[in-house]
């Protein structure tokens, strides 16, 4: 599942840190457990922030052909 990759991705980064006693802001944070309904609250909030950026991305296309503007540039072809 797309999460678990996710949160496996968040675990390395977390197992980065090389402390993990109570006096660290994250300690009793586990990456790899999920409650019951956490998987479905995530699911909603990246569907939500997906909507949300495909209506950001129409609202870009409408001003540039208002405005006669060049095309946007694909975020995967733009050069670093």
């Amino acid at each position: 599942m797309a999460f678990t990759a996710l949160l496996s991705d968040l675990s390395s980064l977390y197992e980065e840190i090389g402390r993990h006693d109570q006096e660290h802001p994250w300690w009793g944070f586990h990456t790899d457990q999920l409650s019951p309904g956490e998987d479905e609250t995530i699911r909603r909030i990246l569907e939500l922030a997906l909507k949300e950026a495909e209506r950001a991305e129409d609202s870009a296309i409408q001003i540039i052909q208002g405005f006669a503007l060049d095309a946007p540039i694909e975020l995967g072809s733009a050069h670093r």
